[in-house]
């Protein structure tokens, strides 16, 4: 017979006494697990969360310019205007500083309109259009800067930050 009333009473407690801790791992291996896997879920689930502005452009944004001048970074932050809904202040284009701004009008249909302006209160003048894809929150613009001497053609696009 082999089992447990084929030992003497210390190796019958010995016994006992692993398969008391064989169990009591198993109870922490299954904590650990159940444990392990609720982080996972909570992690996922909050990476998946709604921007806090879907369905707005204003925020910051990170604006990757290409032109005939070469291709750079920089950051815009867009702010709604107090007058029209579908206007938008957007500081720091052309990274022009964020004391320099030109307005943008969003249609319905997420096409940006941006009517020959001066940037701020310099004398470089832009005019553009581009479109806001709410999907990706990318904005892809196209736009003419004039500072003075020659027309200069660039695109931008935009991701938030």
């Amino acid at each position: 017979m082999d089992g447990l009333w084929d030992m003497t009473g210390r190796e019958r407690s010995l016994r006992r006494d692993t398969m008391k801790t064989e169990k009591r791992n198993k109870k922490y291996r299954i904590n650990g697990i159940l444990l392990l896997s609720t982080l996972i879920t909570v992690a996922v689930f909050s990476c998946n969360k709604p921007s806090e502005y879907s369905g707005t452009i204003t925020g910051l944004w990170r604006c990757a310019e290409l032109g005939k001048q070469g291709a750079r970074t920089y950051n815009i932050d867009i702010a709604s205007t107090a007058n029209d809904s579908t206007v938008y202040k957007f500081y720091n284009f052309h990274n022009a500083g964020f004391e320099s701004w030109i307005y943008a009008k969003l249609s319905p249909s997420n096409i940006l309109t941006i009517e020959s302006q001066f940037l701020g209160s310099s004398t470089t003048s832009v005019i553009g259009t581009g479109s806001y894809n709410q999907a990706t929150e990318i904005i892809e613009l196209s736009y003419v800067i004039n500072e003075g001497y020659a027309d200069i053609e660039i695109s931008g696009t935009l991701t938030r930050l």
